[in-house]
């Protein structure tokens, strides 16, 4: 019962930082309009691995978009992140050399292409779905070296489907949120 209050209180201490992270990825992502139709943009925040690494850390993360829109109801677009994963404590249980987690790190790159649908992009409130895919590279280093198990580099490709949702409030002619 302790255990699960503990992991409770945990969680509700955690809304906080939560809540500031949307803030700041909100905030940070800029966009420019090249012209009603094309955009390209930065954006920046934190990215953290949970599940497969114990005790994982925010990291920063940095992106680059762009997208065409050819109608105002559907826009395709594309993404390439970059990311450095670290832990303060899983490189120990990879191999037991590696004692110093500050030297143990997972580089990681998606690269997405999605497709955004506007239900009512003239009015105040848009909602939207989108859907995509692509591809996440991953390279896993030790001291800057590839980390190797079992002879194979641990580094390599894997595929990502991306969907989601939500609700586009505009501000003023030129500034939604």
């Amino acid at each position: 019962m302790i255990k699960m209050e503990n992991k409770l209180l945990k969680q509700v201490r955690s809304i906080p930082l939560h809540v500031c992270i949307l803030v700041i990825l909100i905030f940070f992502n800029h966009c420019f309009a090249v012209d009603g139709r094309v955009g390209i943009g930065f954006k920046g925040g934190v990215s953290k691995l949970e599940g497969d690494w114990k005790k994982p850390v925010l990291n920063p993360a940095g992106a680059f978009l762009f997208s065409y829109s050819p109608t105002p109801y559907f826009s395709l677009g594309g993404e390439i992140c970059y990311s450095l994963l670290k832990t303060s404590q899983d490189g120990l249980r990879i191999n037991p050399l590696f004692t110093n987690s500050d030297k143990f790190q997972t580089m990681a790159v998606p690269m997405e292409v999605n497709f955004q649908f506007n239900f009512a992009p003239y009015s105040k409130i848009n909602p939207f779905g989108m859907i995509g895919g692509g591809a996440l590279y991953w390279d896993s280093k030790y001291a800057g070296n590839t980390i190797t198990l079992d002879g194979k580099k641990q580094r390599m490709y894997g595929t990502v489907v991306k969907t989601g949702g939500g609700l586009e409030f505009r501000l003023a002619n030129t500034i939604s949120f």
